[in-house]
């Protein structure tokens, strides 16, 4: 037997033994690997279902808010009815601001009106008291 017959020999024997501390190293490998991708799975679910709560709790307060804002809403005055009163308000004043202008020269008006009155009154009572004395 030659030397290289020897060393193929060992070899052979070796295969066996090597061969079980692969196949030990594989499954070992293998379970590390299905340990790890369990534990992400499971991670994983925790994640979506924290995710999927949370976005519930969102949608709800969302839900509130829209509520809210529809109460909101509804009492508020449109732009078009308020610019209509506002214009229509203005209008008003100015006629009352008109009616107080007329009001207030009518008032000249008797005053003057009144003060000739007691001025002719006045005067032609003078003269005929001054008459009824001669």
């Amino acid at each position: 037997m030659t030397q290289e017959q020897a060393i193929a020999e060992a070899i052979q024997r070796q295969w066996p033994e090597r061969i079980g501390a692969l196949k030990e190293l594989l499954s070992a490998r293998i379970d590390q690997v299905q340990r790890i991708a369990d534990e992400r799975q499971g991670a994983l679910k925790t994640a979506l279902d924290l995710y999927a709560t949370e976005n519930h709790r969102r949608l709800e307060i969302l839900n509130g808010e829209a509520g809210r804002l529809r109460e909101m809403q509804s009492s508020y005055v449109p732009r078009e009815v308020y610019d209509r009163d506002r214009e229509m308000t203005v209008r008003r004043l100015q006629d009352l601001e008109k009616g107080a202008a007329t009001q207030a020269g009518r008032g000249q008006v008797i005053a003057v009106l009144v003060s000739a009155g007691i001025s002719i009154v006045t005067s032609l009572a003078i003269f005929l008291g001054t008459r009824a004395l001669r």
